[in-house]
């Protein structure tokens, strides 16, 4: 009785504690759909910058917060989730659970942790001698750990400043006030003040293309439209391009290239040329050297500056490579923010790593390559870093591509950028770690937090009035580690990323495929057999549900398109009820065809849907706007979307309009609508003209009528 007292009194007492401690953050937040028991069990960490020493540098970390079905979760052993061509059983996903539907998470407890001082290491010794020591006395987790710096970069000049009219229409534009006055297709953002890359662009004269490892430029004359120009981008090395920027009578193209033995470009900067001037043996054969067991010398992240001024005969203007390999980028005010990771031993059990295995190396025109300095490498906070470094680099493409590198330990998953803060994502164990900075004249480290549970897309995150919002999905485990279930989260944040409120436990059972934050409204759809649809009010700290949709299907991209209307690109499901030997019955869903739905959210206590279409396409159909924002492309001007298709009929696109509350949907296909690799496909527009682009075709169309009015192969 005794012992029993004790306990309870000590219990007691580390209550009242935890109280006091977090009356100092928020009040108590208001919980709707909170399972019991279950805020206690997560945990969120905050690491808050309170003094910063002279050299530190950023940390981030391994591991990939969207996607994260592809990680090593529970979801791999559940088999619970619809996926394409892959069945759900009902039974299933009820195992573990307890008689009151509660679930024994075994996460641990809610903690926060201050870090004053962010280290760095001394000398390139104590560098390569903690990570040997490291590495063999801790094993090697698909996890993520973090740390911060703060870094110096240079304000642009007002002569280099871009104007206010080429960013105004998301810097895609060169001749920002022409375009302006003409209705010309961008790039579908997360942001509308930060510029993303694709590898397709138009500023209302030309289409630029980047294929393999060349810039295409085309002129954007309808009917007359005609290729300019191909540019190769690698005269030296091999490589793939990733994506591409149009700014200020410039491409910036970003690209992974492999060099197999060190390039020489203080005595030949040539990095790029025309085509007609490439000689055969110029360019490196992957295959020879593959074949013959070459070992390729090192690879990068480059970033070409290209003067597209004369759009004929484009020139090379600046290059820059990081070691590593590209997680994103993103551009603001004349400068590309782009994050590389360098793994040093993905094989790693114990053998000594060297220097040229951790630090990477980095090259700009104006200085030539250079080693990252030991010195400036921060160590991680936590334990259990993937043996990766993390090269965050602030380019000025306007200043001859000046560069600004951060060096950390561990890697990133996945990046979220506004005009005012850039947050670095990565993945720990069953967390997702998020570490911020303020972009102003200075690239300065804010806080750290660690947030229960996985991110679903890139619009899982927002800033907005000061707060940070993240939307997540939860996996608990019982005592003998099965699994439980899943949940839904939307936790909300100050700017030094402290907790003020949180929604948690919401959809049981099901998990996030769609999140779209506008202002004081977030919309979220999880799926299990339904797509439930939930309208939930962010004006408040404590972010609470107003209404709930439930529909068959799901959408995997939410668009607003008008006053109180929504519009959701998703997937179809059909339901299969089955009986087993046993003579135990199931239910299985399957997801097929391409699904699009209006949503009125007019009265958020009462969302319905409006219109839908099913089987877009086809019953097989797919369309790669399904997980991409970027493929799809909207006109508020004319309430009309594009997104490419690719069906047993051809490979086409959809042109969907949204008039008085109903959907006209129209699949086209060109007249030759089956291209090579025609499933990398983008649609842009000038104007009354559409321009559809395939892997060695543009097929141009009457943006009224849809007619086919001119096709011009690509090389």
């Amino acid at each position: 009785m005794k012992n029993s007292f004790k306990f309870t009194a000590v219990l007691l007492i580390i209550s009242v504690l935890l109280g006091i401690l977090s009356a100092g953050c928020s009040a108590e937040p208001n919980r709707p759909f909170t399972v019991k028991d279950h805020a206690a069990s997560q945990s969120i960490e905050t690491i808050e910058n309170t003094e910063i020493t002279e050299n530190t540098e950023t940390n981030e970390n391994t591991g990939s917060s969207k996607n994260a079905e592809n990680t090593e979760t529970a979801e791999n052993t559940e088999n619970t989730e619809t996926s394409e061509n892959t069945e759900t059983t009902e039974s299933a996903e009820n195992t573990g659970e307890t008689e009151n539907g509660g679930k024994e998470n075994q996460n641990p407890s809610v903690s926060t942790l201050e870090k004053k001082d962010l280290d760095t290491f001394e000398s390139e010794q104590e560098l390569l001698d903690f990570i040997n020591e490291y590495y063999t006395s801790y094993p090697i987790y698909y996890e993520a750990e973090y740390a911060a710096g703060d870094m110096v970069v240079e304000e642009a000049t007002a002569e280099t400043a871009p104007t206010a009219a080429a960013s105004s229409y998301n810097g895609m534009q060169s001749d920002g006030e022409k375009a302006e006055e003409r209705e010309v297709s961008s790039t579908n953002l997360v942001d509308e003040n930060v510029d993303e890359g694709d590898y397709v662009k138009t500023d209302g004269d030309y289409i630029y293309i980047i294929r393999d490892n060349e810039l295409i430029t085309v002129s954007a004359k309808g009917k007359d439209t005609e290729v300019l120009s191909y540019y190769k981008l690698f005269a030296q090395g091999e490589g793939s391009v990733a994506e591409m920027y149009i700014k200020d009578g410039r491409a910036i193209v970003i690209a992974e290239v492999t060099y197999y033995e060190k390039p020489d470009f203080i005595s030949d900067t040539s990095f790029g040329k025309p085509v007609e001037d490439v000689e055969g043996d110029e360019m490196t054969d992957s295959y020879y050297y593959g074949y013959y067991g070459y070992d390729p010398y090192k690879s990068y992240v480059a970033v070409y500056t290209i003067d597209i001024s004369d759009r004929e005969k484009p020139k090379e203007e600046s290059l820059v490579l990081a070691e590593g390999y590209l997680l994103s980028s993103r551009e603001t005010n004349g400068k590309i923010y782009l994050v590389a990771n360098k793994s040093f031993g993905y094989y790693y059990r114990g053998d000594p790593v060297t220097a040229a295995d951790v630090l990477p190396e980095v090259y700009d025109t104006e200085n030539g390559f250079r080693t990252v300095d030991a010195t400036s490498v921060v160590r991680p906070i936590f334990e259990n870093v993937y043996p990766n470094v993390m090269t965050l680099c602030v380019i000025d493409y306007l200043n001859g591509g000046k560069t600004e590198t951060v060096t950390v330990l561990g890697s990133g998953s996945d990046i979220y950028m506004t005009a005012d803060s850039l947050y670095i994502f990565s993945v720990m164990s069953d967390s997702t770690c998020v570490a911020k900075y303020c972009v102003s004249d200075t690239l300065s480290y804010v806080a750290s937090v660690k947030v229960p549970g996985y991110t679903a897309t890139d619009f899982s995150y927002n800033e907005y009035n000061g707060k940070f919002r993240i939307a997540t999905t939860t996996y608990s485990y019982n005592d003998s580690k099965t699994w439980n279930g899943t949940e839904n989260n939307i936790y909300v944040f100050n700017e030094k990323l402290e907790k003020i409120g949180e929604l948690t436990g919401l959809a049981p059972l099901e998990r996030i495929y769609s999140v779209r934050f506008s202002g004081d409204v977030a919309y979220l759809v999880t799926f299990r057999q339904v797509d439930p649809l939930f309208v939930i009010d962010m004006s408040e700290n404590d972010p609470k549900v107003m209404g709930e949709l439930k529909v068959p299907g799901f959408s995997t991209y939410l668009h607003p398109v008008g006053e109180g209307l929504l519009l959701g690109i998703g997937k179809e499901t059909k339901d299969n009820e089955w009986t087993d030997y046993n003579g135990n019955k199931y239910t299985s869903t399957y997801t097929d065809g391409v699904k699009i739905s209006l949503f009125d959210v007019s009265d958020p206590f009462d969302p319905q849907e409006k219109d839908v279409k099913n089987y877009i396409g086809g019953e097989y159909a797919s369309t790669e706007a399904w997980d991409n924002h970027r493929a799809f492309v909207y006109s508020n001007a004319k309430n009309t979307g594009y997104f490419a298709i690719q069906s047993n009929d051809g490979n086409g696109f959809v042109c969907v309009t949204v008039e008085n509350g109903k959907l006209i949907c129209k699949t086209v296909y060109p007249s030759s609508h089956f291209s090579y690799y025609s499933g990398n496909s983008r649609i842009c527009y000038v104007d009354d003209v559409l321009y559809f682009y395939q892997y060695n075709r543009i097929t141009v169309f009457d943006r009224n009528t849809l007619e086919e009015i001119a096709a011009v192969t690509v090389k």
